[in-house]
């Protein structure tokens, strides 16, 4: 869809453009009025086919219908997402349906926790043990399956500056 500043920049660029093809820039005195009259009005029908379709479609709309009528629940509220626990066990499902456990980084002790808690899981991506859900919507960061869960506890520790000194 076209905004209304994209559309008044080009009828002015259109207006430009007949003004500047309107001028008879042939030095030639043998070019006879009616060739001049006739090339003008071919301007002046071109222009005005590619106005027609440029207004034809300023006030189209996409015609997208949700199949649902959405409405925010007490289960989306800010308050219940930023408590949303981090994942524990990390596994991911392989294409055929195995599910397959994530073994820790052998050198994640060199790393910090994800939300600053002694016993937390360490990685490197502070943001790899939470949880990605549509509930979480809206949220920075977002997957295919949903926005980052955050929880307090680690709003808290990334504010801090993640450990750093």
């Amino acid at each position: 869809m076209i905004s209304s500043e994209n559309l008044y920049l080009m009828i002015f660029a259109v207006i430009i453009i007949v003004c500047i093809l309107s001028k008879d820039t042939n030095i030639n005195m043998n070019v006879k009025m009616s060739e001049s009259n006739s090339n003008f009005l071919m301007y002046v029908v071109l222009m005005g086919v590619v106005l027609f379709f440029i207004m034809r479609d300023v006030n189209q709309t996409e015609g997208f219908i949700a199949p649902k009528d959405y409405r925010l629940t007490p289960k989306c509220s800010a308050q219940n997402r930023n408590n949303i626990p981090l994942i524990k066990n990390l596994s991911f499902v392989s294409p055929i349906g195995n599910h397959h456990a994530l073994t820790q980084d052998l050198t994640a002790s060199n790393f910090t926790t994800v939300d600053g808690q002694p016993g937390s899981p360490r990685s490197m991506v502070v943001v790899s043990h939470n949880q990605f859900k549509p509930e979480c919507c809206p949220s920075t960061y977002t997957t295919s399956t949903g926005c980052m869960c955050r929880n307090a506890i680690q709003d808290k520790f990334l504010q801090s500056g993640g450990g750093n000194k």
